[in-house]
């Protein structure tokens, strides 16, 4: 896959997560429920999924009501908001696709995967008019963030700190190696932290600075800002439910519940395990019971029986 890719999806990221603008911001961001609709028993089609082999889980589209913006410059062929699914999209299912693997981090965060939609044309169109363009990225900013917050603030706790140990990342690049030119430091100081490196993620930085299209100081005021608009809703690690998402609801006490690497299981009204998190689907039927999915085949399940929790 080329490094240009990266370029919309991170533009129109870092706008989410941009540089100092006073927006108005989400006081209260919503929440999105994951709905899954089965299996793609073809598994691969024309996106990549762990190198193109094996069905996986979808899930229902979003409904976000997504407003297309009247105020910005026309692209062709897509629409902002068509742009702005997809990331969402990324951002909410490409992490479970691939099992909660770090390095597998920039799908989510960049639209690499199940859900790209974006193409040289447009990718052209972002390096001559948007990187350079500072009100542009102002309008962008303030018109997609409250999706953003809204979709940040429905993952697990676990995908919060892989957003956020990137962001960190980031920070470290920017000061020791584009800033101090200390390329040893920063392998250091990502080995005494045990970080996975997202090479998409610093590359990207590195050519905007290699192409004069941003500063460091540029850089340094957009990851404060990103935890200015997002740390606030960042979930408590030592809560139950900042671990899990709901996917269904099987009665009062008893739901279905899916965690960061895309394992499903049952939890309680206080988000304690019933079902451990073994499966990678279950699905609940019209009688009093489920069906839980060891493998992605709709052959290979066992029967969960309620009267049983």
């Amino acid at each position: 896959m080329r490094k240009n890719y990266l370029a919309l999806p991170f533009i129109l990221t870092i706008a989410i997560f941009s540089v100092g603008f006073s927006v108005m911001k989400n006081p209260k961001p919503g929440s999105i429920k994951l709905e899954p609709t089965g299996f793609s028993i073809e598994g691969f089609t024309h996106y990549c999924l762990l190198g193109g082999v094996g069905a996986y889980l979808e899930y229902r589209e979003p409904d976000l009501n997504i407003q297309e913006p009247k105020h910005l410059p026309k692209l062709n062929g897509f629409t902002y908001s068509e742009l702005l699914l997809s990331f969402i999209k990324s951002l909410l299912f490409e992490y479970k696709n691939y099992n909660g693997s770090d390095g597998l981090s920039a799908y989510t965060l960049f639209g690499l995967g199940n859900y790209r939609i974006i193409n040289d044309e447009l990718l052209a169109y972002a390096n001559k008019k948007v990187l350079n363009n500072q009100a542009l990225l102002k309008n962008i900013y303030t018109w997609m963030l409250p999706y953003y917050q809204t979709a940040f603030n429905s993952i697990t706790i676990e995908e919060q700190q892989v957003m956020l140990s990137n962001l960190n990342i980031c920070e470290q690049y920017v000061s020791l190696v584009l800033e101090k030119k200390d390329l040893k430091g920063f392998d250091k100081w990502i080995k005494g932290k045990g970080y996975t490196i997202d090479e998409k993620t610093i590359g990207f930085l590195k050519r905007r600075i290699s192409k004069k299209q941003w500063t460091v100081a540029d850089c340094k005021k957009w990851i404060q800002q990103i935890r200015t608009d997002f740390t606030p809703l960042m979930k408590n690690p030592g809560r139950a439910m900042s671990h899990y998402q709901i996917t269904d609801t099987i009665n009062n006490n008893l739901f279905v519940a899916v965690n960061h690497k895309g394992d499903y299981g049952l939890v309680d009204a206080k988000y304690q395990v019933k079902e451990p998190f073994r499966h990678v689907y279950i699905r609940k039927d019209e009688n009093d019971e489920c069906r839980a999915y060891y493998d992605f085949s709709y052959e290979e399940f066992t029967v969960l029986r309620l009267e049983n929790y």
